[in-house]
């Protein structure tokens, strides 16, 4: 039995035996008869004939001329139905139980696993906070050369639907982790832990480019939306194909009268004239590329795209703050980003990102870690203050933020942040991991320590090793620490050498990273 699978048609079957075996069906045979009836129909691939018509002339025996409008009987035995499966599973209580259940305004029955807890059966893809949340899927590009587009236009909607307060906004680069471990919606809601999904696709025949977007809601996967935009290919140098679909989804999803409504709408994010063009998609399609797949060539690519985008849109706040955070992660690997100065120029680039708009929220953390990098510990929480200003609810910038406030010893408030970011968005870029084994490095938790290093992927395996001998040392296993030295040495020989200026690169608490060098210094 696999929860995050739909049930099997002999799974449902023999549950359905269970329920009518049960005395409120066996006493009912309209009930009963009603459930199968459905079920059966479902099963078969033919639930679009679940109408209220039908099944009065299937279950109740009702003839050719009768009337749904003028004779409720089928919605008064389908209210009976609904209370009669509440008290089966009331009453019929298991660890893992396969609910047979009938949304109201629908003749069409759901299956879905359930665990029962303390509190009653818990539905597995519904989140238990105040505030909805909503994912957003890849979209499907039925042409390779269109991913970059898909890519942009899904990160775009992403970044402004955290402009709503009312939403909790699951982070694109974790959306993007789920949609290569599942193919269904109800799978991806349940990893993802959201209310909603918005789904799209995306196509050309040559001269027309089509996409489709849709609203899902994950606990029924009802499609709650849904709206298509075809526009001719020409229009792409217009850059206005692009933001009609962004704008479009946002505000019919998030709008003031969109389908999620809440009692106060936000306001919607305010463009100051930067409008997206197709080469910018492509852009961002090279960064999270990069994000995944760190090596030089890929580097120099996202460099070489995002520089081109910010030409084409000067005033395209995302291509900045990412062409600034781009420059940081060059520096942070060792790529060479061709220029003399490429802290200085990812400062720039973030700044002239937030004189295009203010509430580029990825601009706030690119500058926050090139000024962690240029050992600007000032500045470096300066621009996090303001960054608190405008109370963002992103938590992939929330978690950002949080690893440069551990970095620079502001330890219980970047932990905070970094906590909460992990615990909404699971799949949160590696590095995260770091700012966490620091965290508990400060506060004496070894093993959390070496929990936390663990999870730092293949290009940080010099840090992973210098988290292992500290954690070691500091356990009292000397065998263990001087074995990790061994490979530290042996494969990090250069670092070995320079190790003060390498742990000192963007840990600005000096406790923190004198402890550090000194306990690698004192393993023999």
């Amino acid at each position: 039995m696999n929860l995050l699978n739909q049930p099997t048609v002999a799974e449902v079957l023999t549950q359905l035996s269970r329920i009518l075996a049960f005395k409120t069906f066996k006493n009912s045979s309209i009930l009963s008869t009603f459930l199968d009836y459905i079920v059966r129909t479902k099963l078969a691939g033919n639930a679009i004939q679940l109408k209220e018509y039908t099944i009065g002339v299937a279950v109740l025996l009702k003839k050719a001329d009768y009337n749904p409008q003028t004779d409720a009987a089928v919605r008064i035995h389908a209210s009976r139905l609904r209370k009669a499966l509440d008290e089966y599973y009331s009453i019929e209580t298991h660890a893992v139980e396969l609910f047979i259940s009938i949304p109201k305004g629908s003749y069409i029955p759901y299956f879905e696993w359930r665990i029962n807890s303390d509190k009653g059966f818990v539905n597995q893809t519904e989140f238990e906070g105040v505030k909805p949340s909503i994912a957003l899927l890849p979209f499907h590009a039925y042409d390779e050369t269109l991913l970059p587009l898909a890519d942009g236009i899904c990160d775009q909607i992403c970044t402004e639907l955290t402009n709503y307060n009312e939403l909790l906004v699951k982070a694109y680069f974790n959306s993007r982790h789920v949609a290569t471990q599942v193919s269904d919606i109800k799978s991806a809601g349940y990893l993802l832990d959201c209310n909603y999904l918005i789904t799209g696709t995306i196509q050309t025949d040559g001269m027309f480019l089509r996409c489709r977007v849709q609203l899902i809601r994950t606990h029924d996967q009802q499609q709650l939306w849904a709206s298509a935009y075809e526009k001719k290919m020409a229009e792409f140098n217009t850059f206005e194909i692009q933001d009609d679909i962004v704008l479009h989804v946002v505000n019919n999803i998030a709008g003031s009268y969109g389908i999620i409504n809440r009692t106060k709408a936000q306001k919607i994010l305010k463009h100051d004239g930067g409008i997206l063009n197709i080469k910018v998609y492509d852009a961002i399609f090279w960064y999270y590329h990069m994000v995944s797949n760190q090596n030089e060539v890929v580097f120099e690519k996202a460099i070489a795209a995002m520089k081109n985008a910010v030409q084409i849109d000067s005033n395209y706040a995302m291509g900045w703050a990412v062409l600034s955070e781009t420059y940081v992660s060059g520096v942070f690997n060792g790529f060479n980003s061709q220029i003399e100065n490429p802290l200085q120029e990812a400062i720039a680039c973030g700044k002239r990102a937030l004189r295009c708009d203010p509430s580029c929220q990825a601009a706030y953390q690119a500058l926050a870690l090139a000024y962690l990098f240029q050992h600007k510990k000032k500045e470096c929480l300066d621009i996090i203050e303001q960054w608190q200003m405008l109370k963002s609810n992103a938590a992939g910038i929330a978690g950002g933020i949080g690893f440069c406030l551990i970095c620079c010893g502001k330890y219980d408030a970047g932990f905070k942040l970094m906590q909460h970011s992990i615990q909404i968005n699971p799949y949160y870029p590696w590095w995260f991991n770091g700012g966490l084994a620091f965290y508990h490095y400060k506060q004496k938790n070894w093993s959390e320590v070496v929990f936390w290093s663990d999870k730092l992927n293949i290009y940080s395996d010099s840090w992973k090793l210098i988290l292992y001998i500290a954690a070691s040392f500091e356990m009292g296993d000397n065998i263990k620490a001087t074995a990790f030295k061994l490979q530290f040495s042996n494969e990090f020989p250069f670092i070995l050498q320079h190790l003060d200026p390498y742990i000192g690169a963007f840990i600005q608490d000096k406790k923190l990273s004198n402890r550090l060098i000194k306990v690698i210094k004192l393993v023999e």
